[in-house]
C-alpha cells in the first residue's frame, strides 16, 4: 500500500469514529435536553393561562354546589343554535383585562374561618403534646402490648393452640 493510500485510510477511519462520536453525544444530550424543554415550555404555557386566576376564586368556585343534572340537560337545548355563515363571522368584541386589585379588609375577614395562633400558643401546644408523649413513653409496657395486640388480632381465641 501506498503512504498516500495508508494516511487517507487513517483519515477515513478518524472521520468515522468522530461522527459515531459526535452522534452518541447528540443523542444523550436529545434524550437529557428534550424532556426537560417540554416541561419548561408546558410549564411557561400553564403559568400564562392562569395568570389572572387566583387560588381563592378556585377555592369558591369548587364551594358552589353542582347544579342538577335535569338543570344542566335543561339548559342544553335552549343553548344551542344553528350557526349562520353571518353570525360565524363576526367575531365577539374584546374585553379589556382588569387588574389585579387587593382583597379589602371585609372581603378577607369572611373567608378566613381560622385563628391564628401566636407564638406563645404554639410553644403551649408544643409543651403539652411532648408531656403526653413523655407520660406515654414512661406508662409504656411492652409485654403488655404485645398482650393487647394478640387480644386484638386473635379476639375470643387464646394463645394457645
Amino acid at each position: 500500500m501506498d503512504t498516500k493510500t495508508t494516511r487517507n485510510l487513517v483519515v477515513l477511519i478518524a472521520v468515522v469514529a468522530l461522527v459515531v462520536i459526535g452522534l452518541s453525544v447528540l443523542s444523550s444530550l436529545l434524550t437529557s435536553v428534550v424532556p426537560v424543554v417540554i416541561t419548561a415550555l408546558v410549564a411557561f404555557v400553564l403559568g400564562r393561562m392562569s395568570a389572572n386566576v387566583g387560588l381563592r376564586d378556585v377555592i369558591q368556585r369548587l364551594r358552589k354546589p353542582a347544579s342538577k343534572p335535569a338543570e344542566a340537560s335543561a339548559q342544553k337545548p335552549a343553548k344551542a343554535k344553528a350557526r349562520t355563515p353571518e353570525s360565524a363571522v363576526q367575531t365577539p368584541p374584546k374585553q379589556a383585562e382588569k387588574p389585579v386589585q387587593p382583597a379589602t379588609e371585609a372581603e378577607t375577614d369572611e373567608d378566613i374561618d381560622f385563628k391564628v395562633k401566636t407564638v406563645g400558643d404554639v410553644l403551649a401546644e408544643s409543651r403539652r403534646l411532648e408531656d403526653e408523649v413523655a407520660k406515654r413513653n414512661t406508662a409504656y409496657d411492652p409485654t403488655a402490648a404485645i398482650e393487647e395486640r394478640r387480644r386484638r388480632l386473635l379476639g375470643d381465641q387464646s394463645g394457645d393452640q
